[in-house]
This record gives C-alpha cells, structure tokens and sequence, in this order.
C-alpha cells in the first residue's frame, strides 16, 4: 500500500525484507533449532540488534533488537500463544515464538512484522500512529468475512504486511519448486505464470485479495500486483541465472 507524504514501498526495500527474514530464519534454525543457546526459565531472551546480527541496506532496521519468547509470555502479550511473532512500536522489539523454530512458515511470519517495524520506523512511527494507514478503508468489503475481525484485516498497514507474506510463501514455493525438480524446461514466462497462480492463492489465504473482492480495479489492489509481478521478476531472473549451468 502507499500512504502518501508518508510512506512508499518499492520493489528494492521488498527485497530487502524478504533478504533479512531469510537470513533471520538461518540464524534461528542454525543456532536455536535444537534449543542449546536458548534458557528455558526465561520468557523471553534478546537475540541482538538487527545492525549487529545482519547486514542490510534498510538502515533504519539496524536499531530493531530481536526477542526469542516463549508461549507464557507470547500468551500475556497477545492473548494466545498461537502466534509466531509481534512487532512491539513502543520498544522497538521483533519478537518470534522460539516453539516455531524450524517451521515453514515462521519465515513469512517475520517477513510481515519486519514489514510492521519498516512502515513504523522509517515514518517515525508516524504509520503506527496515522489515521490514515491504521483506519480500515471504507470502500473495502468483504463477502464470506464477518465480524470485527474485518475492520483490522482492511487496515492499509495490515494489508501491506499480509501482501508482503503471501509474497515470501510465494518466492519460498518457487525455490523449493527448482531444488526439488531443478530448472530443465522451465521458462521465464513458465515460471512466472506458476508464480502467480500461486501468490493468487497465498494473496486468498491471508484475506488480501478477498478484502478487494478480487477487483483487480481497484487502485490499492493494483499497486500491490505491480510490487508482486516486479518482485518475481527479479527473483526468477536470479534463479534462472544461478541455476543456468543445469538448463
């Protein structure tokens, strides 16, 4: 989503995210998988500063410090201990469910609250705060949702972390489709209109494109494909070059 004067994500910073959840996700299942360096009598437990763990071109990520938690304290901060992390504005704290080391979607689940933190930091925190990014959009309905739960799932910055996770699943399935098949036969056209197929149900699956009621007309929705299509593109051009010697 863009909020104007305020914030606007581009292809490079969805990158960039999907860059430092993959590698937040190694560090997690290298050093923490097998719970050695994690201390089970405490809630929660400071991993480090993002700018101290990782390298990334989104400096203003550098000051977010990551928490590993366990399900009590996961279950008094959000209610439930279902969930595999939080982006905390007031401290600045990435926080992941250290019971979901290792599983598949944990990555997307960082990817969205890192979209959370960026949308918060580089307005400083302004998003967090702003009418006009935390207001559900009026113009946006949805048939089969019912409840509360819809007004927070149109929130524009909600939409934008859910777009960017179904956006990690989907570029997660296209590497896991060439390690298990390899890149013989593909093509780029090929490759693309598999993607899409499959970010079309990701985008379903996480109530993005069902809060447009598949308008593909609409202008939001719009912008959100545009970001898609660019960031496959890119990702299959990488894959296609680093696997060319198997073609």
């Amino acid at each position: 989503m863009k909020l104007r004067h305020l914030l606007i994500e581009t292809t490079e910073e969805d990158r960039a995210i999907l860059s430092l959840s993959l590698a937040i996700d190694k560090l997690l299942r290298t050093k923490y998988l097998d719970h050695d360096e994690i201390d089970y009598y405490s809630e929660s437990d400071s991993i480090g500063k993002i700018g101290e763990l990782f390298d990334t071109p989104l400096e203003v990520m550098n000051q977010v410090t990551l928490l590993l938690v366990n399900d009590y304290h996961m279950d008094n901060v959000m209610g439930s201990n279902n969930y595999l992390g939080y982006w905390d504005p007031n401290t600045n704290e990435l926080a992941i469910n250290r019971e979901y080391i290792g599983v598949r979607n944990l990555r997307p689940t960082v990817t969205h609250e890192l979209r959370h933190a960026l949308d918060d930091l580089k307005s400083g925190h302004a998003a967090n705060k702003s009418h006009r990014y935390t207001t559900p959009n009026k113009k946006i309905t949805a048939d089969n949702l019912y409840g509360d739960g819809i007004g927070y799932l149109s929130e524009p910055a909600e939409i934008n972390a859910r777009f960017l996770e179904a956006l990690t699943s989907t570029v997660m399935h296209l590497h896991k489709q060439i390690r298990q098949k390899g890149i013989k036969g593909q093509t780029k056209d090929k490759m693309m209109s598999d993607a899409l197929k499959i970010l079309d149900a990701q985008l379903a699956s996480r109530h993005v494109s069902t809060m447009f009621n598949k308008d593909t007309k609409h202008r939001a929705y719009r912008r959100l494909l545009i970001r898609a299509h660019d960031m496959l593109d890119k990702e299959i051009d990488y894959l296609l070059n680093k696997f060319k010697n198997m073609l």
